[in-house]
């Protein structure tokens, strides 16, 4: 794998995407909304690198910077029951693309965006990359190739 694989746009794909709605309720004539809910991917994810973009309208006079968190949640036999155990978590960026690697010995995983209570509505887009990383990647590289990827998101969305 080089730079140059991380940035051909034919090695990404969109793995799942949705719009999530924080819950709203009435009492006595007047609108409320809940906090915002947690949003798990159904899906599970094999590689270990993946492109996160959180998206929403902030309302004027708000200066959210921030959606939350993306958690990688694993599934180990631990007792005999199969245990779901966090194995990363990483801020996410609002109306940003952010790049994410998963740990090495992450075989399969699932991903949960939390702790983003403010937000009214979320849109989210991730996408995997599907060419080929090394089991023993050199993590220097990648980290760079990921700085590199991250900066050009970013001067693509026109943000820092």
């Amino acid at each position: 794998m080089t730079t140059s694989d991380l940035q051909n746009s034919s090695l990404w794909s969109l793995a799942w995407s949705d719009t999530v709605d924080a819950p709203t309720f009435t009492l006595n004539g007047q609108q409320y909304t809940e906090p915002f809910p947690s949003i798990s991917c159904p899906i599970l994810f094999t590689n270990r690198l993946l492109i996160v973009e959180c998206s929403c309208t902030v309302p004027t006079g708000r200066n959210w910077k921030t959606a939350g968190n993306l958690k990688h949640y694993q599934t180990y036999p631990i007792g005999g029951n199969n245990q779901n155990t966090q194995i990363l978590k990483t801020g996410l960026p609002l109306n940003q693309y952010k790049l994410v690697l998963a740990p090495s010995y992450a075989s399969q995983y699932s991903v949960v965006i939390e702790d983003a209570y403010w937000l009214l509505t979320l849109a989210v887009n991730i996408y995997e990359f599907t060419g080929n990383l090394p089991i023993d990647s050199n993590f220097a590289s990648i980290e760079s190739a990921l700085t590199t990827i991250q900066n050009s998101l970013n001067t693509l969305v026109g943000t820092s």
